[in-house]
């Protein structure tokens, strides 16, 4: 509606009228911005094309754009985080869990609270390590950092270092390994063995399908996700399957896991190995033994090399079960299921999805969900502070420190 004022004039609220006040504003900010821009650099801007200026179309040359403010989240650092937790120890450096600070503008995944692992590497003893095997230098680190990400392999999120330590941060899954369902929960069923294994087969494939070859595939190093699904872990001794120089491919890996040819110095060397390893460990699932056990290692060799095993008689297993685990654990490299033919056309795979498990949308058999470590006793020490330079360590209530006390004796898997 409209009125007429004493002058003459409309008075109006129509959206035309409204149209033109904004319009007027959106012009004069914009010659605001020229004046402003003359006034610092001595002459007009540059001649741009036909531009928006705050949400209004803009004009020809001359006009100045304001620059946007910046929204992109800064790049964490190792100041942004604080370790709280050990998660285990190795030779060359310790696995703790971190917890991101308090920050501004925060990533999705990056936001305060947000818990990681971080693998903490000495580079003195990583120095020490390049000398004796040059062949090998910082194998896990151009491994993971070049691994594109995939939900069966727990690759790095983000690397640091300082002047004593080398960082790698990674995607936190503490819900225990294979080893531990294997002995609380195993033996299983060949339907549990079929969920697992098909795990190991996808995380493998997508390792060769890039060219890399695990080389200590074992059940300690495949982890149990919170919705129950397998991740692999550890790559300290994968190489590249381009790799032909033999010399680096003998005695590498867990004895009990070891194939054949990496004993025998002799025969062709590459994914057939991670293949005849995932053999050892089905077999394992279902009996809750390995097949070429051995009181010594040289026993375990012996009995690697011979080739020879036997199913227990007190668990049923199927023919086809025992068909396919066969076929992993040929003494022929050359001839090997997975080196020869593909895994998952096997019958005793027949029925899976192989996209809905890629997807994760199959029910795992037993789902553990996330544990609440930072809000439980530390079971391990925490790393002496000096010892790194620029992550903070948080010291715990009194209540929850490591105080060599003996862990619950009730099992975390039951």
């Amino acid at each position: 509606m409209t009125t007429r004022s004493s002058r003459g004039r409309v008075a109006s609220n129509s959206s035309s009228a409204r149209s033109a006040r904004t319009k007027g504003k959106a012009r004069t900010q914009s010659n605001e911005s020229l004046k402003k821009y003359k006034k610092q650099h001595g002459e007009s801007p540059p001649t741009t094309d036909r531009v928006k200026f705050h949400g209004f179309r803009g004009y020809y040359k001359g006009q100045m754009v304001a620059t946007p403010e910046e929204i992109r989240p800064k790049p964490l650092s190792l100041g942004d985080l604080e370790c709280i937790r050990t998660l285990g120890q190795g030779a060359y450096g310790n696995v703790v869990l971190v917890r991101v600070r308090p920050r501004s503008n925060p990533n999705k995944i990056e936001r305060p609270g947000s818990l990681f692992a971080m693998k903490i590497l000495n580079r003195a003893e990583m120095q020490s390590f390049d000398e004796r095997h040059p062949d090998d230098s910082d194998v896990e680190i151009a491994s993971l950092c070049k691994l594109p990400w995939n939900p069966f392999v727990n690759g790095v999120i983000a690397s640091f270092y300082d002047a004593t330590s080398l960082y790698l941060m990674l995607e936190c899954i503490p819900s225990g390994s294979l080893h531990d369902i294997i002995h609380k929960r195993g033996p299983v069923d060949a339907a549990t063995a079929r969920f697992y294994y098909a795990n190991i087969a996808c995380a493998l494939m997508f390792l060769h399908g890039l060219g890399l070859v695990h080389r200590d595939l074992k059940p300690t190093n495949i982890l149990v996700k919170p919705d129950g699904y397998l991740a692999l872990a550890d790559f300290g001794l994968a190489k590249m399957e381009s790799d032909t120089l033999k010399n680096s491919w003998v005695m590498v890996g867990t004895p009990i896991y070891m194939a054949p040819e990496l004993i025998r110095f002799q025969g062709s060397v590459g994914r057939g190995i991670d293949w005849w390893s995932s053999g050892v460990i089905l077999y394992e699932i279902m009996t809750k033994r390995v097949p070429f056990y051995g009181k010594g290692e040289e026993e375990t060799y012996r009995r690697v090399e011979a080739g020879k095993y036997k199913w227990p008689r007190h668990i049923r297993v199927g023919k086809t079960l025992k068909s396919f685990v066969a076929a992993l654990l040929t003494y022929n490299s050359t001839r090997r299921l997975g080196v020869v033919g593909l895994v998952m056309d096997h019958a005793w795979l027949q029925g899976i999805d192989w996209e809905a498990m890629e997807r994760h949308q199959y029910i795992a058999p037993w789902v553990p969900g996330m544990p609440h470590l930072s809000e439980t006793w530390l079971d391990k020490p925490l790393p002496e502070p000096h010892t790194l330079q620029k992550l903070r360590v948080v010291i715990p209530p009194v209540h929850r420190q490591h105080d060599h006390r003996q862990p619950d004796s009730k099992s975390d898997l039951t």
